[in-house]
């Protein structure tokens, strides 16, 4: 008599198990879309959904020093230039970069390994332009726009040269 008791129990264990195991699977779909909802900006979903505004290119010129490189990145209403750049480093590993400082008195020291050279006459430091003006607030306070490109570029603050279009 007690074969069918063993049988009815493990057929309860299964069930529990496997109510469990679609218990569990429906919170991962429900987490799974919660996050996505939350963090459109992440490089594995492109996608910006409501409130979108497209993709921004960004633009790096070393000067003399190696070619230049681009990236198409995704742009939102409201982002700033450092949103941006945290989204391209994100999305491709060789394109790192430094920072001193923070908010408004943030600063880029290095992009790419490419250093500032500091101060003094003749040095190259890391500057940036925003459609075809050079910025005049912090990387991390400057807004964006799709329709507006944004050019790093390795130059003599005193060097200022036109912006052709890419």
């Amino acid at each position: 008599m007690s074969q069918p008791t063993e049988l009815s129990e493990k057929r309860r264990s299964y069930r529990g198990a496997a109510l469990l195991a679609i218990a569990g699977a429906v919170l991962l779909v429900v987490f799974a879309r919660v996050s996505c909802q939350s963090d459109s900006s992440s490089p594995a979903n492109p996608v910006l959904g409501p409130g979108g505004a497209g993709a921004v290119t960004l633009r790096v010129e070393f000067g003399d020093l190696r070619e230049p490189w681009s990236i198409e990145v995704p742009c939102r209403d409201g982002d700033t230039v450092e949103q941006i750049m945290r989204r391209a480093a994100r999305s491709d590993p060789s394109f790192a970069f430094e920072v001193d400082g923070s908010g408004e008195a943030a600063f880029v020291t290095e992009i790419a390994g490419q250093a500032n050279e500091g101060a003094g006459e003749g040095t190259r430091n890391w500057i940036f332009y925003v459609g075809s003006e050079r910025a005049k607030t912090s990387y991390a306070r400057q807004p964006v726009s799709p329709d507006k490109p944004i050019l790093w570029r390795f130059e003599r603050y005193d060097e200022q040269m036109p912006v052709r279009s890419q």
